[in-house]
This record gives C-alpha cells, structure tokens and sequence, in this order.
C-alpha cells in the first residue's frame, strides 16, 4: 500500500532517536495507524482502545483534537 511506503520514510527518520531512547530506557513502538477520511468515517474499535492507550504525534487535521 501506498500509505504503508509512505511512513517507511517516517521511521527511516527517527529510527536513531528511538535508539536512543531505547539506551536510555525509554522503550518506545511506533504503531502507525494508516486510514482514509473515509475509513476513519466509518468508525473503529481501534479508536476506542486509543483513549487510554496512544499518544497521537501528528493529527493534520485535528480529527482526534
């Protein structure tokens, strides 16, 4: 998928910084979650579990502000 190349890029450019962190003993996932306006419109369990379970690092258009 397009999407999934695209954040390739992302984890590319943080990839030393995660490193790091992890020396320091800061473990830290990236666990990207990669959907459309659409598919974002039609809902998700997922979002429920993000409440208590995510931090959200870039919101473009301030859906989950």
């Amino acid at each position: 998928m397009k999407r999934v190349r695209e954040f390739e890029t992302v984890e590319q450019a943080v990839a030393e910084d995660i490193r790091q962190a992890a020396n320091s003993g800061i473990q830290t996932v990236l666990s990207p979650i990669l959907k459309t306006p659409e598919e974002v419109t039609a809902g998700s369990p997922l979002f429920l579990d993000m409440v208590d379970d995510a931090r959200v690092l870039y919101d473009q258009a301030g859906f989950f502000t």
